[in-house]
């Protein structure tokens, strides 16, 4: 009996013993992540908790209410049977409270673009948990732990799921492109306030006359510019492209389109959406320090002078960029 009970306090000193070495009383659990994006973006998406519904993984996240808790904080999103909040955020780095049913862990989230491309970031979701030296305790954090830590990776992977894709980022689908030397010919019109499609489409038909009064061939679509002028009245532009010089005077422009870099978005839809696109090609150029050369231009692909229905238009909106 005694060697019986000898026997079962070494396994019970060992086991206790291994528990303490084996299962350390602090853990710090980091989970790393590249991206292919670029860190400006990275910061927006990820800093601002309004965002994390664009990519949060699952439903539960996804079109809950933008009001606060009873205590004033914001109700944050929930994965694995737990609730994720941000309470704070730095230039680059955000706190993130995971709430559990036993407590709250505060994390971290660091963001650190890379020197070497504008289109690379790294991520690092890290936390902190003090064990305890209860052995029990121990073991019990060091499971939820592992299985936080595997949470996290999951989220990170939606995360990075969503920022790969530029498309889902900026809301458009931006390409470079380049543009054949092409002589142009252009009218100028001031208004008194914001002009509509109306009076585009009544410039462009009047360019169009002078073009066929010149006997020149139109090679492109009709290319639209408007741009503040000063107490409250606004410049249009418009301009086509044709195959050859025409000959300017005081009211009509003639100049050359020199082949070049343009970002380009094709939109279809009304005013809003092209205005929308030229914010997200903006907001792009931003990101990746792009200079422009010249002023951004629409290219009407739709006569909306003939076609009335909105969602039917298509346009191509260009930014010429070094």
């Amino acid at each position: 009996m005694k060697k019986w009970l000898t026997g079962f306090c070494i396994l019970l000193f060992l086991s206790i013993a291994a528990v303490y070495i084996f299962f350390p009383s602090d853990l710090t659990v980091a989970n790393v992540e590249g991206i292919q994006c670029n860190v400006n973006s990275a910061n927006k998406f990820i800093g601002d908790e309004r965002q994390w519904g664009n990519w949060w993984p699952g439903d539960s996240g996804r079109g809950q209410p933008a009001g606060a808790l009873a205590d004033g904080r914001s109700p944050g999103f929930e994965y694995g049977g737990m609730r994720y909040r941000m309470p704070g955020r730095y230039r680059h780095l955000m706190e993130v409270q995971i709430v559990t049913p036993d407590s709250t862990i505060h994390s971290r989230i660091t963001i650190v673009g890379s020197a070497d491309t504008r289109d690379s970031t790294s991520l690092e979701w890290a936390f902190h948990l003090n064990a305890g030296w209860d052995p029990i305790g121990r073991i019990h954090q060091y499971r939820a732990a592992r299985k936080l830590k595997a949470d996290l990776a999951e989220i990170l992977s939606a995360l990075r799921a969503f920022l790969d894709d530029k498309e889902k980022v900026y809301g458009i689908r931006i390409r470079e492109v380049s543009t054949t030397d092409s002589f142009l010919i252009a009218i100028r019109s001031i208004y008194p306030s914001r002009p509509g499609t109306g009076d585009l489409s009544a410039l462009i038909h009047k360019l169009k006359s002078i073009i066929a009064a010149g006997s020149v061939r139109e090679t492109g679509n009709p290319m639209v510019n408007i741009t503040p002028a000063g107490q409250g009245k606004f410049e249009a532009m418009v301009a086509i492209p044709t195959n050859r010089e025409l000959k300017g005077d005081k009211n009509v422009i003639s100049s050359k389109l020199v082949r070049g870099k343009y970002l380009m978005t094709e939109v279809r839809g009304g005013d809003y959406t092209v205005n929308k696109a030229l914010e997200q090609l903006q907001e792009y150029m931003y990101d990746y320090q792009r200079t422009t050369m010249a002023i951004p231009f629409q290219s009407w692909v739709t006569d909306r002078s003939v076609e009335h229905d909105t969602a039917k238009w298509v346009t191509k909106v260009y930014c010429p960029v070094y």
